[in-house]
């Protein structure tokens, strides 16, 4: 049974040595799980701690609980607790892991904590806890060493890592440079306007040309880290000479937060997401990307690009093993992910002078099949015995495909659009649009059911 724990019903549950009652509690943005501790005799180990941490303190904090194995769930992007496995204590050297953020993280992190929580039923056995508090300043903290592959440690570049959401994603040497590109782009904006030079930006009226949004699309997918590697792109494109004034005004813009922080369905649902740390792109776009995993992005002429991973991160979310060579579908994260798309581009339209009255939608897959493994879908809800047994399974009949949807005018239902353009993707598997699961009828009318998607 999933639940989620709060930081103090966590500690509490600790330091009582029931150690149990934590399995079934789910990840968050402010808690992790490790099965085992960290092998900080190694330089890999000991990025691992540095990533972990540093992830933490650029966030608002959180709890590293080492000790506990995890399992993926089919209803939300989160690991959920499987099973304690408690160890002896004298396997953690709490100084070493500390002289490791020590040497490994600039600034220091403060007020860090490393506490031992014995088993109430195996007193010679229990798990640590790795207590990272909310760093009000000293943000960004740094990772002074980097490791590669064969495991060789260089000291002559640094990089960066952010907990969001279940995941903490290190970003790349672009990203760090889009910020500090981004920065300086707003405080010379700053200056200007304070001295009274600033400079009024025209309007943006970019044709609606497909080989445009096409190379924006191609661009975010290779921006992300996804290119060569299965994907997932939903876009929506207005057909009018359209612009978003706004855009570039503030981060606490209004239209800007629907882009950092774009609203959920449900806690821990498959959401759109990308990580809120919105950046500036050539004064183009206003994007929030998560490194190999999701993207997000508006432009100033009003085109809405999602792009997330096509593989187990997210649209397979828990449906492939390393054992295993075929991808299954999450029929929840397809659904639920393209409501809410569908819903914020709505929402966002808002915000466009003049609105559109016409939108262009598309949903692409790329790279979903390959040598090495095969994907399928089977539409049922990913609660049911069907989807847990893979039964009746729907093949992708190539690697990749992309569908087209036009909404022009009359009312916008986030459930009818959205499911007239996930109907075209299950087409494809060869799924009739009646046996889409996560839907109901309305006024005879069949639409995506946003109340059964919360239910998991």
């Amino acid at each position: 049974m999933m639940k989620k724990l709060n930081r103090m019903q966590l500690l509490e549950i600790l330091k009582a040595g029931n150690l149990n009652e934590i399995v079934g509690c789910l990840e968050s943005e402010n808690l992790e799980f490790k099965g085992s501790p960290y092998q900080v005799s190694e330089d890999y180990g000991k990025y691992e701690l540095a990533k972990d941490i540093s992830g933490f303190a650029n966030a608002s904090g959180g709890l590293i609980v080492v000790g506990v194995k995890t399992k993926k769930s089919p209803e939300v992007p989160y690991d959920e607790v499987e099973e304690i496995r408690p160890f002896a204590q004298d396997l953690i050297n709490v100084e070493q892991y500390l002289n490791v953020t020590r040497s490994w993280i600039y600034p220091t992190v403060r007020q860090l904590s490393i506490d031992w929580y014995r088993s109430a039923e195996t007193l010679d056995r229990g798990i640590i806890v790795i207590a990272v508090p909310d760093q009000e300043s000293g943000k960004p903290f740094l990772i002074r060493k980097s490791v590669d592959s064969t495991g060789k440690v260089f000291e002559t570049v640094f990089g960066y890592a952010e907990r969001h959401q279940a995941a903490t994603i290190p970003l790349s040497v672009q990203e760090i440079h889009s910020l500090i590109r981004d920065g300086r782009v707003l405080l010379q904006e700053r200056q200007r306007q304070e001295t009274g030079e600033a400079k009024s930006v025209p309007q943006i009226v970019t044709p609606r040309a497909e080989s445009i949004i096409s190379e924006r699309i191609e661009a975010a997918i290779k921006d992300v880290g996804l290119e060569g590697k299965p994907f997932y792109v939903l876009a929506a494109v207005p057909l009018d000479a359209v612009t978003v004034p706004d855009l570039f005004e503030s981060r606490n813009a209004a239209v800007a937060r629907l882009i950092g922080t774009p609203p959920p369905l449900r806690h821990a649902g498959f959401d759109v997401d990308a990580g809120g740390n919105t950046q500036i792109i050539r004064g183009e776009l206003l994007r929030a990307s998560l490194s190999g995993y999701k993207l997000l992005e508006l432009w100033r002429d009003g085109t809405l690009i999602l792009v997330a991973s096509g593989g187990p991160d997210f649209l397979c979310w828990r449906a492939y093993e390393k054992a295993e060579t075929s991808f299954q579908i999450n029929n929840l994260a397809v659904v639920e992910s393209a409501y809410l798309f569908v819903q914020l581009s709505g929402q966002v339209f808002d915000y466009m002078e003049p609105r559109p009255r016409s939108l262009l939608y598309r949903i692409r897959l790329g790279n979903m099949t390959s040598s090495e493994h095969s994907c399928y879908l089977v539409p049922v809800p990913v609660r049911s015995i069907g989807w847990q047994s893979k039964l009746d399974q729907h093949g992708a009949p190539e690697p990749s495909v992309e569908f087209s949807y036009q909404w022009s005018g009359g009312n916008f239902l986030p459930g009818a659009i959205a499911l007239e353009l996930v109907s075209r993707l299950y087409a494809w598997f060869g799924v009739t649009k009646d046996r889409i699961p996560y839907t109901k009828q309305v006024d005879s009318k069949l639409v995506i059911d946003s109340e059964l998607i919360k239910r998991g």
